[in-house]
C-alpha cells in the first residue's frame, strides 16, 4: 500500500492495508519519511503509524525516504524528522527490533535525483553499464553516470547493512538492466532478495 506523496494518503493506506490484512492478505505498507516527525500526531508520526500496524497485525514495511510534500519541488526533512531512508531502517530495527519485515528500494537505472542530462560529447564516451542505463526523449540523452550510480549502491549496502530483507526495484524496462543490477548488488556484497518493482498497466498515459 503506498504511503503517497509527501504522506498525503497516510490514514487511508494504513486503513487499506489493514483491511488486506483483515481479509487475508498479506499487507506490505510503504511508509516514508515525508512530513513526518518521530512522535508525534497518530497518523503522521512514524513511531505511531509502525505501532498502529504492529497492533493490527501488519508485519511488513517499505521503508522510503519519500517524494517531495505537495507543492514543493525538492525534498526536506521535517524538522526533528528522518533525512533518508537509511535513517528510517535503523529506526525500525532499534526500537521495534525483528518485528517487521523490512524493505528497501532499488534503483536499476539508477535514482532520479542522480540521473543528467548529458552533451552531446558526453553520449558519445559513455560506458556500457552507462549506455544501457541510459534514456533518450525529444532527442536528448539522460542516464545515471558511473560515479553517480556507484554512489546508489554504496547507499542501498548501508541500508541493508543496517538491517534490511529485501529490495524492491523501481521499475524499469529493460531486464537487462535489472540482470546487471543484481549482479552489482552482489559484486556490493548485498546479498539479500531483489525483487522487480512491477506496475499493471491500467491505461495508455500510465504506460
Amino acid at each position: 500500500m503506498t504511503w503517497g506523496a509527501g504522506g498525503s494518503t497516510a490514514e487511508l493506506s494504513l486503513d487499506l492495508a489493514l483491511h488486506a490484512h483483515r481479509t487475508g492478505h498479506v499487507s506490505n505498507m510503504h511508509l516514508t519519511c515525508t512530513n513526518m516527525e518521530k512522535d508525534g500526531d497518530p497518523i503522521k508520526g512514524v513511531h505511531d503509524a509502525l505501532q498502529a500496524c504492529l497492533d493490527g497485525g501488519i508485519r511488513n514495511i517499505v521503508a522510503l525516504r519519500g517524494d517531495p510534500a505537495e507543492g514543493q519541488e525538492d525534498w526536506k526533512a521535517s524538522d526533528g524528522g528522518f533525512t533518508c531512508a537509511l535513517d528510517l531502517v535503523k529506526y525500525i530495527r532499534k526500537t521495534f527490533g525483528d518485528v517487521f519485515g523490512i524493505s528497501v528500494a532499488g534503483y536499476p537505472e539508477g535514482h532520479p535525483n542522480r540521473i543528467s542530462e548529458l552533451k552531446p560529447e558526453e553520449v558519445a564516451s559513455m560506458s556500457d553499464a552507462e549506455k544501457g542505463r541510459c534514456c533518450t526523449h525529444d532527442g536528448v540523452t539522460y542516464v545515471c553516470k558511473d560515479d553517480d550510480y556507484k554512489k546508489e549502491m554504496d547507499y542501498l549496502k548501508e541500508k541493508v547493512d543496517a538491517g534490511s530483507d529485501f529490495i524492491i526495484t523501481q521499475m524499469f524496462f529493460d531486464a537487462e538492466v535489472f540482470k546487471l543490477f543484481v549482479k552489482d548488488c552482489r559484486a556490493w556484497g548485498i546479498n539479500c532478495p531483489v525483487v522487480p518493482g512491477l506496475m499493471c498497466i491500467n491505461a495508455y498515459a500510465g504506460f
